[in-house]
């Protein structure tokens, strides 16, 4: 099994924990811990044992998907099927713009979806506006008006991210925005790297537990009454529900 470093370091650092700590609950080798958090286990080849990682997993209480990258794991989860709207929606305002797309654009589409995880979650530390603005001021400085930017097709599947939340979701079979934000956080994208500069270690883990307490459905009744449509504020929204 491949590990996700980044997911390791971030469970274990939420914890307070050392990399001696860690070594200790899961009862396997220091080094090992030491080697897979620099990347050394994946940068020279090596998997770990599955029985190895079940136990980390198990030491940090995540499931085994949030901490594995492997092939081997097929998705199980679909995604629901609002949410694969709004991220249509989202790349196809990105076609209009001529924009490659990026992890930037993705979270931006999580927090223009109304009463969505990232917006609960980015309020829970009283930062929904101020992170929606500095998004927005990344693409604009990342991608000023030039006819050298350009958009490139992709399918979902062909992100990493995606790809990962449909392996987290895997235990409840259908992925919502909740385990596609934990995705997008818990990833090793720029975008990523500079919300943690921003807003600091102890701020992210705050998120990140904000994100895991997120339910993974939403109310009885919730897509009944309301379906997703972006903020008012976007010129291009509609006033419509998505179809």
């Amino acid at each position: 099994m491949k590990p996700n470093c980044q997911a390791i370091v971030t469970a274990r650092k939420r914890r307070g924990w050392t990399q001696a700590d860690l070594a200790e609950k899961a009862g396997i080798a220091l080094r090992v811990v030491q080697d897979t958090e620099n990347h050394k286990v994946v940068n020279r080849g090596r998997r770990f044992h599955p029985e190895s990682m079940k136990a980390v997993a198990g030491a940090l209480a995540v499931s085994l998907e949030t901490i594995v990258e492997n092939d081997l794991l097929k998705p199980e989860a679909v995604v629901a099927e609002w949410l694969r709207r709004a991220l249509d929606r989202g790349r196809d305002q990105c076609e209009q713009a001529n924009q490659p797309y990026t992890t930037t654009h993705l979270l931006r589409t999580l927090l223009r979806i109304p009463q969505g995880a990232a917006q609960h979650c980015f309020g829970q530390i009283g930062s929904t506006e101020s992170i929606t603005e500095a998004l927005e001021a990344d693409l604009a400085e990342w991608f000023p008006p030039s006819d050298e930017q350009r958009f490139y097709d992709f399918d979902w599947p062909d992100l990493a991210d995606f790809n990962r939340a449909l392996k987290i979701a895997s235990a409840v079979r259908r992925a919502t925005d909740k385990h596609l934000l934990y995705a997008v956080l818990t990833g090793q994208s720029e975008t990523v790297k500079k919300l943690r500069a921003r807003l600091g270690e102890m701020t992210i883990n705050k998120l990140l537990e904000a994100v895991e307490e997120y339910p993974d459905e939403k109310p009885p009744g919730w897509s009944n009454r309301w379906t997703p449509r972006f903020s008012p504020d976007d010129d291009t929204a509609s006033t419509h529900p998505l179809t």
